[in-house]
């Protein structure tokens, strides 16, 4: 408390000029595992650019935006030790995002360890996990990317599994 921001910001920041390509902009994103860069004209920022821009694009024009590295598209963990209900949530998340990359674990250890090492714009996980509490693997996940959208599910909700839930940081609870 009482720090000002310079301890802590970015000093070397990378920017995209408003007339790159979005190939450009999105092989950026990715070579230097980023979310957003400024946009900068004539050496002063006008915007910001982010995946989900690139995505939401995509999405709206029907058109790919290439990046040789890797195809742009949104990855999506699922945790939850019933294979019906991860089946269920891999069929309703495709239909809902489209292209996405889906990676499901039925062990919430599992899962813990490839997203201490991997990135994903969404969790989803249910909270009673035979090996770990799906909110300590929201907690521990969204301490790592706070950015990411996180969403917990469970048949036995309570008002405490809830709060616990919202204060860890879930976008929201699904009972």
């Amino acid at each position: 408390q009482g720090q000002s921001i310079e301890n802590f910001m970015t000093t070397t920041v990378l920017t995209v000029d408003e007339n790159e390509s979005l190939d450009c902009v999105a092989q950026k994103l990715r070579a230097f595992r980023i979310r957003r860069m400024p946009v900068v004209s004539n050496g002063r920022i006008t915007g910001i650019i982010s995946r989900r821009d690139l995505l939401k694009f995509a999405n709206r024009t029907g058109k790919r935006v290439h990046d040789p590295q890797q195809d742009l598209s949104i990855t999506v963990v699922i945790v939850d030790d019933d294979p019906s209900i991860l089946r269920l949530l891999d069929r309703n998340v495709r239909n809902a995002l489209g292209n996405v990359n889906i990676v499901s674990f039925q062990c919430g250890r599992e899962a813990q360890h490839w997203l201490r090492t991997n990135f994903c714009e969404i969790l989803i996980t249910d909270v009673d996990l035979p090996d770990l509490n799906g909110l300590d693997l929201l907690r521990d996940s969204k301490q790592r990317e706070p950015w990411m959208q996180a969403f917990v599910i469970t048949g036995h909700s309570t008002l405490g599994c809830i709060a616990e839930a919202m204060r860890y940081g879930a976008t929201d609870y699904l009972t």
